[in-house]
Order: structure tokens, then sequence, then C-alpha cells
């Protein structure tokens, strides 16, 4: 299956879910526009994020699904860890829903995802080594002008927040309201011009 129409699939559940937990009322005001959809974004942070996606890997490199609930209770026992995680994939919770209800509900969208799952696993790590390839080539030049152009030209640059990312694992901490050129300027500043410096030192030496 396609990845277009894997996530053309998931975008269709999750309206679908959205939708069915409307209220009569909430719906017709949505269809007689009168009210709007929004795009609000989950305040998680990366590193939950990555912990979250390690976790859905490992669960369905399991085949047994009572393995698979064992697994995913030995590390979200509580219920406000399940509730975290079903916001995560959007899965609809009640305040009623029993740790058991929300495992057997996780569990299940592994099993209806699980190829979707295994793509982002696959993008996760092509992204990873791009960012290291990146990493190499940054670190390796002395031209400056080469530098902003590799960064320019990268995967990274129609994103602040991939750039900020970037920034962060060179040990460049940019300001959050800087611009994606300003953000481009210090990692080369930090990183480039930095080396250059030294070696100009060193070879006054």
């Amino acid at each position: 299956m396609s990845n277009s129409k894997k996530e053309i699939e998931l975008l269709y559940k999750l309206f679908s879910n959205f939708l069915s937990n409307l209220t009569n009322e909430q719906y017709l005001q949505l269809v007689n526009g009168e009210s709007e959809l929004k795009l609000v974004s989950k305040k998680i942070d990366t590193n939950t994020i990555q912990v979250y996606k390690m976790l859905l890997q490992d669960i369905i490199s399991v085949e047994d699904i009572e393995e698979r609930k064992l697994l995913l209770s030995s590390h979200l026992n509580k219920k406000s860890d399940l509730i975290n995680l079903s916001d995560f994939l959007n899965i609809p919770t009640k305040s009623k829903d029993t740790i058991k209800v929300m495992l057997d509900n996780i569990i299940e969208y592994t099993i209806e995802n699980e190829d979707y799952i295994k793509n982002n696993v696959k993008e996760d790590q092509k992204y990873e080594k791009e960012l290291s390839d990146l990493i190499n080539q940054i670190e390796a030049t002395m031209d400056t002008n080469e530098a902003k152009e590799l960064l320019k030209n990268s995967s990274i640059a129609y994103r602040k927040a991939d750039l900020m990312n970037f920034a962060k694992k060179l040990s460049v901490f940019p300001d959050k309201r800087s611009s994606a050129d300003d953000i481009i300027n210090e990692i080369v500043q930090a990183v480039v011009e930095a080396k250059i410096r030294s070696y100009k030192i060193r070879k006054k030496l």
C-alpha cells in the first residue's frame, strides 16, 4: 500500500473519530458554517515523542496480541500515561474508560496502523542519517558560503523547527524568535567561523 493512500486512510479515520464525538448541535453548527475547525499543535516535547515512537516500534515487533498488551502496560501502567499516548495517537478516550479499555484501544491502533508505524520508523531513520551526514559536511568545511549553501539546500531548511533541532545537535542555541536565515547564520558562525578563527590562531602560534 502506498504512503499517500495509507495517510489518506489515517486522515479519514481521524476525521471520522472527530465527527463521531460531536454532539448533534455541534455537528449542525459545523455543517451550517456556524463553527469552524482549528488546528492546535499538541504541546508534547521532542523526547516524549521519541519515547512514544520507540515504544510503538517495539510493540509492532511483537506478533502476539497479549504480549503486545503486556509490553505496553510494562511501560505505561498509569491511566494518565495511557491517556497521553492515546491523545498523541488521536485515539478518543472517555473519562469512564478503564486501563484495560485504553490498552485494548492502543493495541488495536497498532494492529490497524502497523504499516504506517513501520514507515514512520523508516522515515525517522532516513531523517537522522541525513542530519548526521549534514553535520559531518558542516564540520568538515572551512568555507562559510559552502556551509550556508549546504544548509539552505537541505530538507531542514524548509521548517524552522528542524533548523532549531539541527542547531541543538551542534550545541548552538538560537533564539526561538530567530528567522530561518538567522538560524543558518548562527550555525555557520558557531561552527565554521569559530573553526576558521581557531585555525588562524594555531597557525600564528
